[in-house]
């Protein structure tokens, strides 16, 4: 059980770095990055609640592989926990804002988020916000494809150039 525990803390700790500032952004501009991440699918509603999914699948599995007689109430008790304290520090203490508003900042103007603002509400702004997420999937499916077509030849040719070095000159 100890390991589990080392486990969890390890990966809640990694989405507690508070890197970030964004002291100097104007209300403004976070209103105007709000907006965006409404429409982006990445408010911290949905943040959190992509988060809570991810720890509860990888916590259950981790604690069911190490204590097989676990009861499905203290998993349940698990899961109420872990939802809490994510919310908790993501939603309530403005974690994620924090940290996602000197991105947007760095990158685009107040004037550039309006825009975008707008242009998500076109028609195609729409299909583009909707569409996205489904080719970036694809992308990766396909980058994963190719990366594993590529590695034979890749790595016959790295055995081959260590062979050519380790030859006697």
């Amino acid at each position: 059980m100890k390991s589990v525990i080392i486990v969890l803390i390890s990966v809640l700790t990694l989405a507690a770095n508070p890197a970030f500032s964004d002291a100097e952004i104007s209300d403004e501009k976070r209103s105007l990055i709000d907006n965006l991440l409404q429409q982006t699918g990445h408010s911290p509603d949905e943040v959190s609640n992509q988060i809570i999914t991810s720890y509860i699948q990888q916590i259950t599995s981790v604690i069911k592989q190490s204590e097989p007689d676990i009861r499905p109430s203290t998993l349940q008790e698990i899961a109420v926990m872990v939802s809490m304290t994510v919310k908790q520090q993501i939603v309530e203490q403005d974690k994620y804002k924090t940290m996602i508003y000197p991105i947007y900042d760095r990158h685009f103007t107040e004037k550039e988020l309006q825009t975008i603002i707008e242009f998500n509400q076109t028609k195609l702004g729409k299909k583009l916000l909707q569409t996205m997420p489904l080719i970036n999937d694809q992308h990766q499916y396909i980058f994963g494809e190719l990366s594993l077509d590529l590695a034979p030849e890749v790595n016959k040719r790295i055995l081959e150039t260590i062979s050519q070095a380790n030859k006697p000159q």
